[in-house]
């Protein structure tokens, strides 16, 4: 999150219910200050860049932020309650559980989806970093696991960097390898070097020198 944290409650815990809402601190936990009010927080989530925020309350509202807490929009989403949010890297996934089961958002929180078979009475809920892979805990009497996924399409993004090229791309949840091919002749082939994992973005990178040939860029899956 890159310097800022997250909780709700006193002390300080994540996702603790408290009447005093939601907190932030911008300076690794020196200061606090209150950025939304509810009585009745369950759980909370934010993206890798700490802008996108995620907040199941007891009720059926779920909070949501794009500007690290300065705004936010709610949404009936459940009908009987949240215990618990997750959100993926680039905070475009989100999901969040209740005691009717998980409710998935793959546009930041805009509309949200009923995933069918994916248990009741949830008590805690974590994704991957691209959002595409998701599991859900019941922690009653015989405790279980329910495991969701979808296939990811991962987006490369390509920006000049000290005179190279750094490609990367957020680490998705089934492999994929990095492939190059000159504009002509189109002859795609694998990229060669290992991408590094940046853990403040929670994206693949791996910087090429850059030349004056066109060239296109791919993620392929096996």
């Amino acid at each position: 999150m890159d310097r800022h944290r997250l909780v709700g409650g006193q002390p300080p815990v994540p996702g603790l219910q408290s009447k005093l809402g939601l907190w932030l601190s911008t300076n690794s936990g020196l200061n606090w200050s209150p950025i939304l009010a509810s009585n009745n927080l369950a759980g909370v989530a934010c993206s890798a860049d700490g802008k996108t925020v995620v907040v199941a309350s007891g009720t059926d509202v779920v909070y949501v932020s794009s500007d690290c807490g300065v705004t936010w929009s709610w949404q009936h989403v459940s009908t009987f309650g949240g215990s618990g949010a997750a959100c993926s890297a680039d905070g475009t996934r989100i999901g969040v559980i209740s005691y009717v089961g998980v409710f998935i958002s793959t546009n930041s929180g805009l509309t949200w989806m009923a995933q069918t078979n994916a248990g009741m009475v949830l008590n805690a809920i974590a994704t991957s970093a691209d959002g595409h892979r998701w599991i859900a805990a019941h922690s009653g009497g015989q405790g279980r696991l329910f495991l969701g996924s979808s296939t990811p399409a991962p987006v490369l993004q390509i920006e000049p960097t000290n005179g190279n090229v750094r490609i990367s791309w957020t680490i998705p949840s089934s492999s994929f390898t990095l492939q190059k091919a000159q504009v002509v002749p189109l002859n795609w082939g694998a990229l060669t070097g290992a991408p590094s994992l940046n853990l403040n973005t929670l994206q693949n990178e791996i910087t090429i020198p850059a030349t004056n040939t066109s060239a296109l860029f791919r993620l392929s899956a096996p």
